[in-house]
């Protein structure tokens, strides 16, 4: 190959290159990022609720930003061999051209904590969270069985949902009247909706059945618009909802994790005096734990030598996990994280 027909192939090949990084970069690495992010998200919410099982309290660590340097070092070699009494274009000329591309990427980490973010976590969820997750398309009777601890008299194991790990197994009134009202929200009998006067009422048709069945097993009194209050009060003529904290949701889903024999047996992990404490969340949530790395995993983490994970067949699992992660992110505000930030170049 002449020289002269040599440079220009030589080039082009270094502005192709140039050129091409950028967008094969975003079309392999942006979902790449994506899917990581994701993934230890949801691992870490996990982790924290087996740490809570053994009576550790959560700690979060939310990501700052995610950045990523790409860098092209390219290396080209020509040489020229022949005789020069014609001038460069007589001569012979041979090239090579090669490469690589270095990716840079860097994540910073920062503790989710300080006296908001706690008070955040610790107090009651309000009812526009329980609204808003129900207009959102969840089902009435696993937003009520997460999010509250009471619904007129009919109490949702109150003592599950804190350090005291008195889990007993008094929530069966409860789960009958979250499971009637859904299913007279399905049947269009009745709705939660904004009170013109502030906070929310209940509105119901009194020709449904399922809504009358409702009603009835409530004790209340039937009318087409109840007002609903939120916590405790005296007021007999609507209807009493006491929603719990994030972190007392964390206590009570906490209670569906497999405990392993071995930490049972020596103590490590309480087991709740009521045997029956299995029972509270085997419906719609179900953490497993083995010790070997499980193969059909929609979740999984890996504390005190054993893995705990969420099966990937296991559908009432993974949509109460998607709930409570959607919960979190509404009930810890803007997260807004403190610092010291951790830097780390993953390189």
């Amino acid at each position: 190959m002449r020289l002269s027909s040599l440079l220009p192939v030589v080039a082009t090949a270094l502005l192709v290159a140039c050129n091409s990084v950028g967008p094969n970069a975003m079309v392999v690495g942006r979902t790449a990022y994506n899917d990581a992010l994701a993934s230890t998200q949801s691992e870490q919410l996990l982790h924290n609720l087996v740490r809570i099982r053994y009576l550790e309290m959560p700690v979060f660590l939310e990501v700052t930003s995610v950045n990523t340097q790409y860098e092209v070092r390219v290396n080209a070699s020509a040489s020229i061999t022949g005789v020069f009494d014609s001038g460069l274009d007589a001569s012979v000329g041979s090239g090579s051209l090669g490469g690589t591309i270095v990716e840079r990427p860097t994540v910073t980490y920062a503790p989710l904590q300080g006296d908001d973010f706690v008070k955040r976590i610790m107090s009651p969820m309000s009812l526009d969270t329980l609204a808003l997750m129900v207009r959102s398309g969840w089902r009435v009777e696993q937003v009520m069985t997460i999010c509250l601890q009471a619904i007129g008299p009919a109490l949702n194991a109150p003592f599950a949902t804190g350090p005291a790990n008195e889990a007993e197994v008094d929530n069966e009134d409860f789960l009958r009247l979250v499971n009637l009202l859904g299913t007279a929200s399905r049947a269009r009998g009745g709705r939660l909706a904004p009170d013109p006067d502030g906070g929310y009422r209940m509105e119901l048709d009194l020709r449904n059945p399922a809504t009358l069945a409702w009603v009835t097993a409530m004790g209340i009194e039937p009318k087409p618009i109840m007002k609903v209050y939120s916590g405790f009060t005296l007021d007999k003529s609507g209807i009493v909802m006491q929603p719990r904290s994030l972190l007392g949701a964390l206590f009570y889903l906490a209670l569906g994790i497999e405990m392993p024999p071995l930490h049972v047996e020596s103590g490590e992990i309480p087991v709740p005096p009521d045997p029956r404490f299995k029972e509270i969340t085997k419906d719609f949530f179900t953490v497993h734990s083995s010790t070997s790395k499980p193969e059909q995993a929609a979740i999984k983490t890996y504390y005190r030598e054993h893995w705990y994970y969420i099966n990937d067949t296991d559908y009432r699992s993974k949509a109460t996990f998607a709930l409570l992660t959607l919960l979190f992110s509404l009930q810890s505000g803007d997260r807004k994280a403190t610092m010291p930030a951790i830097t780390i170049p993953l390189n």
